[in-house]
């Protein structure tokens, strides 16, 4: 399992969360490494939540031409006060198609990958 935080860095604009992953450094899940700027990445299962500590709201997740103010492709609306919510049930898939936004530009999503 390989956990981290992904940082909002401008509310408003959708931002990939692998992209986001890959500035912390983080090019191994489970025990296979991808290289910066190397294959997709993937995993088992992502579980997102909202960090409890933010300022703003929500968290917005969705495919990379979501739209925050108008919910186009937003797939899920996570408040600050909800517990994670798992994505994938055991069968391997890209997570390079995953984009978040949010409220307030700091904010922070809580991600877990399972390899």
């Amino acid at each position: 399992m390989t956990f981290a935080v992904a940082v909002l860095t401008a509310a408003g604009t959708r931002q990939s969360l692998a992209a986001s992953l890959a500035q912390l450094g983080i090019q191994t899940i489970g025990g296979i490494t991808t290289a910066a700027g190397g294959a997709t990445r993937r995993a088992y299962q992502v579980l997102l939540q909202a960090d409890p500590a933010n300022a703003g709201a929500n968290i917005y997740v969705g495919r990379p031409a979501m739209v925050k103010a108008t919910k186009v492709n937003v797939g899920l609306v996570l408040l600050k006060t909800a517990p994670p919510i798992a994505l994938g049930n055991g069968g391997s898939f890209a997570i390079d198609d995953i984009y978040f936004d949010g409220d307030t530009t700091g904010d922070k999503l809580l991600v877990t990958l399972v390899g």
